[in-house]
């Protein structure tokens, strides 16, 4: 992209950073003439003056054009000469949360600019307002980071009167006097226009749209084109828009308003994207305004070579329908503001004939007074038209014909849109046979789009519709069958359900609508009509087939859905070292437990199952050590199928003791360290001498030895030492033994 050649470092900084330039008086050096020479050729070479090579020569070379249907955004224009920055600010917010997934990505800044002076080294203005703290590039950035796009408002063929009385302003890369490309004697408002036959005006008019283009707009609204056809001629208007269009290529949509349209938009078919086919919104009139600016005002005047085309977007939209769709150009009704007043009818009419047109959809309402009015924007079915670049096409190009009032075209998928409207104060019948105004025969299945429902199928239609109203059609031939859902409730978990089960059917069919839905409960079982939900209350796994058509004769494939019902709790079994585990069993406290918990469930199947002794998790095969442990502990078990049935069993056992199960413990406490020193020999003498008694039979002699073996267990322990794990466990033990 090509920079504008400036030896003013300040203002050449200015223009690549975004700042605002200094405006007024600023002195400006001058090069050499080789210099300039030299810049000039830069200046051509970066696209700045001649075409650039991936740039595109015509409009219907570029992607958008491409399209074939307008733009979707929101205007500033209803806003006047109060716009400020914090409202521009709060729409852009309000546009990217509220519409921006609906298809809307521009936001358009419009007209009062003509007090406007600041600008850049190359005469180029730099910002909507000399107010404004920011400029095009900062709006530029701050709209795309909301991932929308920029639109602005500016006339290549301006230049503001102040800017050119300054003699030492020179065109981008040349030594050219902006003055020198303007006449006195042509002037609108604060700005001259400038002749295109001059030298300079060339390098003028490519170097503003690269410009926008350098900063960060997306689109370019252009206005008052027609002052240039008056003061030059219509060959003089043709250059501007060929020169516009080889600088703007495939980067910048240029969109022309107030021109003439010279042999029927000839040139502006050849190389604007978007052309006004109808004279402004107006703001300023007593009459209701929606339908003011859509059919009442000054009806049945279209023509050519002049400004306006037609006074209304219906009389704009018929005449210029010929010049409209991909390859051509976007014909455009301007922006609607529904909060201004009118009938629910009529605001669906504009909304229906905009898309219908491909015009632009653009909102001139704005976050402070749109109200309920958004409905009308926020047409999915609708909007789809444009995001598919749909464009229409009347039955009559005769503004007065009633026929100009049906509207039809088609959707990239072959569907066809049809569009009865009424302009008139009376209902009127409006008629569409397929076969003879759409070319199809046999039966198709019609929908409403501003509804959503189904009219059934047919072979045409035809409706009186209200006064300024419309019926919105979509046509198409219905291949596809229902989808039917089915809901659970309560709602399954894991599959499963513990209480009875209603069943409810849903069917969706947008196209030609559902004929009805039928079930059954066994594969071999005669289909039943559904009507209401279905009740299953038995235990066990039921399969629910079922299956819609539609009024097309589409019959979905048979879909089956599993209710499953388990009531039942599960149940379980617990081994302890193998064995069966007996509720109360007494275990001695030198014995190590290993129990395995295994839960089952006859339908649903075990989601879980835990055990815990003494509110402690216990790990399922694990030991489980009893010394420490005398007297009784509690055991819970908890098991939990699929369906959510819990099952939870208290049980009990006892830890005891005896003098077998301490001598074990003692000698086990030996071999594991915890007891240790010069006494062990003496102690498992002492140990064997009880275990003789008891292997007797003699318990009463063997009790005898355990004073002495707790005397010893006491020792000092530099000669025995005894960890306290173990002297807890083996004091508590001969205590609970000498005291039986």
């Amino acid at each position: 992209m090509g920079v504008p050649a400036s030896t003013d470092s300040m203002d050449k900084q200015a223009f690549y950073d975004g700042r605002r330039a200094p405006a007024m008086n600023k002195t400006r050096k001058t090069g050499s003439v080789i210099m300039r020479a030299v810049l000039a050729l830069i200046l051509a070479s970066s696209g700045w003056v001649t075409c650039t090579p991936d740039s595109k020569a015509y409009a219907a070379d570029t992607a958008f054009n491409q399209k074939g249907s307008g733009i979707m955004g929101w205007h500033a224009t209803p806003y006047g000469g109060s716009f400020t920055e914090e409202k521009m600010k709060a729409n852009v917010d309000w546009l990217a949360e509220r519409f921006k997934d609906y298809g809307y990505e521009y936001v358009c800044i419009d007209g009062w600019v003509g007090d406007s002076t600041l600008h850049n080294a190359d005469g180029y203005i730099t910002t909507y307002k000399n107010d404004w703290q920011h400029d095009w590039k900062y709006w530029a950035d701050y709209v795309h980071s909301k991932g929308l796009k920029l639109g602005i408002y500016y006339n290549p063929s301006w230049v503001h009167k102040s800017i050119a009385d300054d003699a030492t302003n020179k065109i981008a890369g040349t030594d050219i006097p902006i003055q020198s490309i303007t006449d006195p004697a042509h002037i609108h408002q604060t700005r001259y226009i400038i002749d295109p036959g001059k030298p300079g005006a060339e390098q003028y008019v490519k170097g503003m749209i690269r410009y926008y283009i350098s900063v960060g707009v997306d689109l370019l609204k252009i206005d008052f084109l027609r002052y240039v056809d008056d003061a030059y001629g219509p060959e003089a208007t043709t250059t501007l828009y060929r020169w516009m269009r080889e600088a703007a290529g495939d980067e910048l949509i240029l969109y022309y308003a107030n021109e003439k349209n010279r042999n029927h938009a000839q040139d502006e078919v050849k190389y604007a994207d978007i052309i006004r086919a109808s004279e402004d919104w107006r703001t300023n009139t007593d009459q209701p305004r929606v339908w003011y600016h859509t059919s009442m005002r000054n009806r049945g005047q279209a023509k050519d070579d002049i400004w306006p085309p037609a006074y209304n977007i219906f009389d704009g939209f018929i005449w210029l329908s010929d010049v409209s769709g991909k390859g051509k150009v976007v014909i455009d009704g301007d922006f609607s503001v529904m909060s201004s007043g009118g009938t629910d009818a009529e605001k669906k009419t504009r909304i229906s004939l905009l898309a219908m047109a491909g015009s632009s959809i653009n909102i001139g309402d704005n976050y402070g007074n749109i109200g309920q009015n958004d409905v009308y924007y926020k047409n999915r079915e609708i909007i789809d038209m444009n995001r598919k670049g749909f464009v229409g096409k009347p039955l009559s190009r005769d503004v007065n014909d009633p026929l100009s009032q049906i509207w039809k075209g088609q959707m990239p998928d072959g569907t066809w849109i049809v569009g009865l409207f009424n302009r008139e104060d009376t209902p009127q019948t409006r008629t569409i046979d397929f076969q003879r105004d759409l070319g199809i025969n046999g039966m198709y299945t019609v929908s409403d789009m501003w509804s959503h429902t189904a009219l059934g199928i047919m072979s045409s239609y035809s409706e009186e519709v209200e006064p300024h109203g419309v019926r919105l059609l979509k046509i198409s031939l219905d291949v596809t069958p229902p989808i039917t859902t089915a809901r659970l409730e309560p709602a399954a978990q894991n599959g499963w359900n513990r209480s009875d089960v209603s069943v409810t059917l849903t069917v969706y069919d947008d196209v030609s609508g559902a004929a009805g839905t039928e079930y059954r409960l066994k594969p071999d079982d005669e289909w039943i009509k559904y009507t209401v939900p279905i009740l299953f209350q038995s235990e066990g796994v039921h399969s629910l087939q079922f299956r819609s058509s539609d009024t097309a004769g589409n019959v979905e494939r048979t879909k089956e859905q599993p209710v499953q019902i388990d009531r039942t709790p599960p149940d379980y079994t617990l081994k302890v070292n193998g064995n069966d585990f007996a509720d109360g069993t007494e275990y001695k406290d030198d014995q190590i437990l290993r129990f395995e918990l295994a839960a089952k469930d006859a339908l649903s199947g075990v989601a879980a199952q835990s055990m815990t002794i003494d509110g402690q998790p216990y790990t399922n095969g694990s030991g489980y050590e009893l010394a420490g442990k005398l007297g009784t502990r509690h055991v819970m078990i908890t098991a939990v199928d699929l369906a959510g049935n819990t099952i939870e069993h208290s049980l009990q056992f006892k830890v005891g003791t005896d003098i077998r199960s301490l001598v074990n413990l003692i000698n086990r406490y030996i071999d594991s360290g915890d007891i240790k020193g010069a006494l062990v020999p003496l102690i498992q003498n002492l140990l064997d001498k009880i275990t003789e008694q008891l292997d007797k039979g003699l318990g009463k002699e063997a009790s005898k030895l355990l004073p002495e073996l707790l005397d010893r267990l006491n020792v000092h322990p530099k000669l025995l030492e005894v960890s306290d794990r173990a002297k807890t466990v083996l004091t508590t033990d001969l205590q609970a033994i000498l005291a039986k």
